[in-house]
């Protein structure tokens, strides 16, 4: 996983310029709400913020 919308899925992509951020959050939470147990990421700290984010929602 990475932050820039060349490297996401197309639903997960803002805007037209390939290098700058999409929506990495969403794409994450896609993920993590199959029930995947490991992710690999170039931006570790945008990683852990979204699980965080999506453990917080699940609790709720």
């Amino acid at each position: 996983m990475r932050n820039e919308n060349n490297f996401l899925p197309a639903d997960f992509r803002r805007g037209t310029d390939p290098a700058a951020y999409g929506d990495a959050f969403g794409a994450f939470k896609t993920y993590f709400a199959t029930g995947i147990d490991g992710i690999f990421s170039d931006n570790c700290d945008t990683a852990v913020l979204a699980r965080d984010a999506f453990l917080a929602g699940r609790k709720g």
